[in-house]
């Protein structure tokens, strides 16, 4: 069973040490051939990184799901079922930090700054 949430990454799922130092070592090794010319050795040790990298994001996805299938089995009333949905749903709405006012104090000196304000005279 499968579960689709739009991408691991922003879950953090991919996110963790042994991951990051795999994808930092991949990306250093990949460098490498490029500076070479592409020769054999440096080619093969960045295929070799680019493989161990996509075989651990694999397992690491694969585990991620399994844990969310683990928790749906475990579901036992309307709490635990909430706290599982809770896991696997994205946040919909984020409120603006910043406020309407400060908005429009940004705009107006944005403005006033590229063209003057126009005379109470002008035709327009």
């Amino acid at each position: 069973m499968s579960w689709n949430v739009g991408g691991l990454s922003h879950l953090g799922a991919l996110n963790d040490k042994e991951c990051r130092e795999l994808k930092k070592t991949t990306n250093y090794s990949l460098s490498s051939p490029k500076k070479g010319k592409w020769k054999k050795e440096k080619r093969e040790k960045y295929l070799n990184d680019r493989a161990l990298y996509d075989k651990l994001k694999k397992q690491k996805e694969k585990d991620y799901y399994q844990g969310i299938c683990d928790t749906l089995e475990k579901i036992i009333d309307a709490t635990s079922f909430f706290r599982a949905i809770k896991r696997i749903r994205r946040p919909t709405y984020r409120p603006n930090p910043i406020s309407s006012n400060e908005w429009e104090q940004f705009y107006e000196s944005f403005y006033d700054s590229i063209a003057p304000p126009l005379s109470q005279d002008s035709p327009i």
